[in-house]
């Protein structure tokens, strides 16, 4: 999907929405000052007929006070695509923002991530799950042009949005987990994490594992640095691949040091570091490096271990000397 928002003039906003399907008109989900509407396309743009990119071309749309009351006077305007769901503008409220663009490969998804929330709130327009939409999709977002400050962000393949974020203006970060607590977490529930024999039951589970789920649990760190595809078999030198991508970012950090992570994120966007303030995190380390030793858990993502240590010792190491 693409899209764009061409004007927001208060009592209008206007802009066009091109669907994956071919086929489909897009439909807009409307919300200002708790009203909601559903707007219909009502501008062809005969130039995607043209191209052979849309059956009819019925996809540009205009949102108006008649359509949505209040419109014109509402701070929290948001514009949505019904079939997808995905946020295609939200006015720009009262309040700073970071004026940059950002990207973070975050080790975690939007629901468990510790520094989405944080951003979605710092920046105009925010995509914290860019893991979860269609490349297409996530490269629409990326390339947004109506707002200067602009967040994307979660554990996607870097190397299939790599060529998105080259020469858009953003400043690229990454935040890393402890790939042991990682999978832990994957696999176990919470409370589990408190058990004497944590480690022990953990390798229990790894040995029930199938070949398919192993598959998908093996060292998704190195996968998501270093290939197009999850599911392609990865490089030898996988842990040296991914440091390489890696040293092109402009701040890299980990959870174990995350104030550190954000204030140095808030540098290299030239922001306010209050706008990125977090409360300190602290790892269980202890329990990480028990799960460390089992051989099961070294063979699944002993990659990612590699990688994320090499990382963390870097960091202290500029800790240290700094």
């Amino acid at each position: 999907m693409q899209f764009n928002i061409d004007q927001d003039r208060g009592d209008l906003i206007a802009g066009w929405v091109l669907p994956d399907n071919p086929s489909l008109e897009p439909r807009i989900i409307a919300r200002a000052g708790g009203r909601e509407a559903i707007v219909p396309p009502s501008v062809m743009l005969s130039n995607l007929v043209d191209e052979g990119l849309h059956d009819t071309g019925r996809c540009g749309f205009e949102v108006s006070a008649a359509a949505l009351p209040g419109l014109a006077e509402a701070r929290d305007v948001r514009l949505y695509d019904e079939d997808s769901g995905l946020l295609l503008y939200a006015r720009r409220g009262p309040h700073a923002y970071a004026e940059a663009r950002l990207f973070v490969f975050d080790s975690r998804g939007a629901d468990t991530s510790l520094v989405a929330p944080r951003f979605a709130e710092a920046f105009h327009m925010a995509y914290v799950e860019a893991d979860q939409v269609p490349v297409e999709t996530c490269k629409a977002c990326i390339e947004l042009r109506f707002t200067t400050s602009l967040y994307v962000g979660g554990p996607v393949q870097f190397k299939a949005v790599e060529p998105f974020l080259q020469g858009r203006g953003f400043r690229l970060t990454a935040l890393l987990a402890d790939p042991a607590e990682l999978l832990f977490a994957t696999l176990m529930p919470p409370e589990a994490a408190a058990e004497p024999d944590a480690p022990r039951r953990l390798a229990a589970v790894l040995n029930r594992l199938n070949e398919r789920q192993r598959a998908m649990l093996s060292d998704p760190l190195a996968r998501r640095l270093t290939l197009l595809r999850h599911d392609d078999m990865l490089e030898r030198d996988a842990v040296a691949l991914a440091l390489d991508a890696l040293s092109e970012f402009d701040a890299v950090g980990v959870e174990a040091a995350l104030p550190e992570f954000m204030a140095l994120t808030a540098a290299v966007c030239e922001a306010d570091e209050r706008l990125f303030a977090v409360a300190p995190y602290r790892p269980p380390l202890e329990l990480s490096a028990l799960l460390r030793r089992e051989p099961g858990v070294q063979a699944l993502i002993g990659q990612d271990i590699e990688i994320y240590d090499a990382v963390a010792d870097a960091i202290l190491a500029a800790r240290m000397t700094g």
